[in-house]
């Protein structure tokens, strides 16, 4: 017979809650993980929700019993701003669209999106190096991520934040996010002040939305080419042969928007500061960057040869995953790692506890990239950046190409040196980002 999970400490009625506002569930977590073991539970304000953090479990919820760990409630706020895109829709509906998009997202497509992804970097890295001045790491990333994915899928540059859209995506993102963060919050039809801040921020970028599309099928084409608005626009149903309505589409562009350009930006930066404990590893970057391509831009055809490169992100994947954690909802009675999970548990598998496990991870937070060899048998649930699954990230080539290319041309124009040695805390909300901003300073080779 399984049995109950262990238990956080905490109130009656509203358990950990005050543990979790005041120091964040993840640092919850770790020393939950460290007291009770690779599962524990709480109960939230009636609501009971479970924690597991060994990655045989994480893929024993995501996998083997995936069918019955739905993304459910946990993902109704993202749901405001994302719709049912492929972070938030289930069943049919999902199976479908995936399967809809997934050619859009195959290696020779994103191939497709090489001229206009190097042109980018190389804009804004150069105008860096220009200014020779002390930046944002962060800042500078989330320029390189947004000018990339504005072009890609509302064909224009979005790193601007004075534009519309960018003002009206990042707004919807942190009051979205702020709620998130709230035990209870008040739904949208409620005017409150922050719920008709969300509001107008959702029909300012819903507007552009319309906006974008109803040009692109105007003219037949884009101005900039934006590829992947062009492939979400032409897709069509694999078994009915239907586009996407322009509810569809505009929930499909937003999604890959939020999940494509964050990631890329935080994983860039936390590779800067990781790096810059680490100058030996650094060295090794450049002198593959020096073989693989001397002065000329990198393509394609390069990845397979920038091996270190890429192991490097991999290995900033593993100890810094924007996304440290997976949420799903119970909707039978289950077990997981032989204790009990009652229907509509809410289950989160934290990927960064997985990812650092001791039965996988030899000296787990020390920075290696070697683990990544092209030989690593990596074990299954163990390094999961991009979730697992059939609910994988869709764009996860697009990323680690994006990634692999940024990494490469900064190293080619020579380094962000950060200003202190100080260690770099995190903060975990939806993505684990720095706690403060990673101040460098350009030094080109």
């Amino acid at each position: 017979m399984s049995r109950r999970a262990p238990d956080l400490k905490g109130w009656p009625v509203i358990g950990p809650a005050i543990e979790l506002g005041k120091r964040g569930p993840l640092n919850v977590f770790v020393d939950g993980q460290r007291t009770l073991g690779d599962v524990f539970g709480f109960s939230l304000l009636g609501r009971y929700q479970l924690v597991v953090c060994h990655p045989d479990i994480l893929r024993e919820m995501v996998i083997k019993k995936g069918r019955n760990f739905i993304k459910g409630p946990a993902y109704d706020e993202f749901r405001k701003l994302g719709g049912e895109g492929l972070i938030s829709s289930e069943g049919a509906r999902w199976r479908s669209d995936r399967r809809t998009l997934q050619p859009a997202f195959r290696r020779a497509r994103i191939a497709a999106l090489e001229e206009m992804m190097v042109r980018c970097i190389a804009e804004r890295l150069d105008a860096v190096f220009a200014e020779d001045a002390p930046v944002d790491v962060g800042d500078v990333m989330m320029r390189v991520a947004l000018v990339i994915m504005g072009y890609a899928l509302f064909d224009q540059d979005l790193s601007d934040s004075a534009t519309a859209t960018a003002a009206a995506m990042t707004e919807a993102l942190s009051l979205l996010l702020a709620r998130s963060d709230q035990p209870i919050s008040l739904p949208l039809w409620m005017p409150s002040p922050g719920n008709r801040a969300v509001v107008r921020a959702l029909d300012t970028l819903d507007a552009h939305v319309r906006l974008v599309l109803d040009r692109y099928r105007t003219s037949g084409k884009t101005e900039s080419g934006a590829l992947l608005l062009e492939m979400l626009a032409n897709a069509r149903d694999a078994e009915t042969g239907e586009p996407f309505s322009d509810r569809a589409l505009r929930d499909h562009i937003v999604t890959l928007f939020v999940a494509g350009h964050e990631t890329t930006a935080l994983t860039l930066t936390w590779c800067v500061t990781l790096l810059h404990a680490h100058p030996d590893l650094r060295a090794r970057v450049e002198a593959e960057v020096d073989v693989v391509l001397g002065r000329r831009d990198p393509t394609v055809a390069d990845l397979d040869r920038l091996v270190y490169t890429q192991q490097v992100l991999k290995e900033t994947l593993r100890l810094r995953p924007p996304l440290w954690a997976v949420a799903r909802n119970a909707v039978e009675d289950d077990t997981l790692g032989g204790f009990a999970v009652p229907a509509g548990t809410w289950t989160v598998g934290c990927l960064y506890l997985a990812h650092r496990h001791p039965d996988v991870w030899p000296d787990p937070e020390r920075f290696d990239p070697d683990r990544f060899a092209p030989d690593a048998d990596i074990r299954s649930g163990a390094w999961e950046p991009f979730s697992l699954g059939p609910r994988k990230c869709i764009g996860d080539r697009f990323a680690m190409m994006e990634m692999t290319f940024t990494l490469a041309m900064l190293i080619q124009r020579g380094w962000l040196e950060r200003v202190d040695d100080d260690p770099v805390d995190w903060v975990a909300s939806i993505s684990l980002r720095p706690a403060r901003p990673v101040m460098a300073t350009p030094r080109a080779r």
